[in-house]
């Protein structure tokens, strides 16, 4: 149960504080996830400055120490969301950097542990597009960006967020300890390509949290996981050494706890290939935000006739 008392102030196009007052008994497995008192909340609707939005992160978590649930609403909130997350790390201490970690959750696993909260926040933001919770732990239980890549999987205009989302699943629940799986998409080509797939890459994370947290059979084995964001410059791929490098965008899934394990290949294949009878909670018809017909949001108008050889 959670109780909410919200003081709401809107100022131009600055980001919105709002300090909720929840009380709660927690009957689920918390791994190394605490229950506070009282969490400031951050609204993010991409309108603001990435530079804008952080100066209000920082201040609202008192300089990092402090946990945060950020609200961001459709595809730019979320792009600018995990652009200021990547932006953030700790100092250097004993030649370890650590990356913001939050947990993502989409509007269908809202619904179904904190439907007052959703509520509450659906009457507050009205028809703003697909909404998510980010919750950002404070700095002192953030990863570290030494932890080892295990597998990276490209997030391309034609990838189907369904067939994303399986495969990274698969591929978390058996990554090594204190690795990580990363989605990586390349911010270049049109704005609104880049900030689909930037909201694909939130959708597809969203949707694995729901599998682990509300799984449909509960005899199948689970791995809550963690995640951190990061931007970094490469060069596209196929390209000449020393040709013009990009911003690449990265959303890392950080398993925790051993390897899922299963009593035999059957049951994981079988796991690995339809991971919930409703296996795509964050999905609807496959269409983002402002893409009209335009269903893999790269602007060329085919509807996403590429999604076979894209899962191939």
């Amino acid at each position: 149960q959670v109780l909410m008392s919200m003081a709401t102030s809107y100022v131009g196009t600055q980001p919105m504080l709002y300090l909720l007052s929840r009380t709660r008994t927690c009957t689920r497995n918390c791994i190394s996830l605490r229950c506070f008192a009282s969490v400031k909340t951050l609204q993010i609707d991409g309108r603001a400055s990435v530079q804008t939005v952080l100066r209000n992160f920082k201040e609202a978590t008192d300089n990092y120490k402090l946990p945060l649930h950020i609200i961001a609403l459709g595809d730019r909130g979320i792009g600018t969301a995990l652009h200021v997350l990547a932006s953030v790390k700790t100092p250097k201490e004993k030649k370890k950097v650590r990356m913001a970690t939050f947990t993502l959750e989409g509007t269908s696993t809202l619904a179904q542990l904190e439907p007052a909260s959703l509520e509450s926040y659906q009457r507050l933001w009205p028809n703003q597009g697909r909404l998510y919770r980010l919750h950002v732990l404070p700095s002192e239980s953030w990863a570290e960006k030494s932890a080892r890549v295990e597998s990276r999987l490209p997030v391309n205009p034609n990838a189907a967020p369904l067939g994303l989302a399986k495969a990274a699943s698969a591929r978390a629940g058996t990554a090594p300890a204190g690795s990580r799986v990363a989605l990586e998409t390349l911010l270049a080509g049109k704005e609104q390509a880049q900030r689909w797939r930037t909201a694909k890459m939130a959708r597809v994370v969203a949707t694995i949290h729901h599998w682990e947290v509300l799984p449909a059979d509960p005899t199948r084995p689970t791995r809550p996981f963690k995640c951190t964001s990061r931007l970094f410059q490469k060069p596209a791929e196929g390209a000449a050494k020393g040709v013009e490098q990009f911003w690449t965008l990265q959303l890392n899934i950080h398993p925790e706890g051993p390897p899922k394990q299963w009593e035999n290949s059957h049951a994981k294949q079988e796991s690995e290939s339809d991971p919930e009878p409703d296996p795509d909670p964050e999905g609807d018809d496959g269409v983002g935000e402002g893409s009209g017909g335009d269903r893999d949001g790269d602007g060329d108008g085919d509807g996403g006739r590429g999604k076979k050889q894209a899962e191939k």
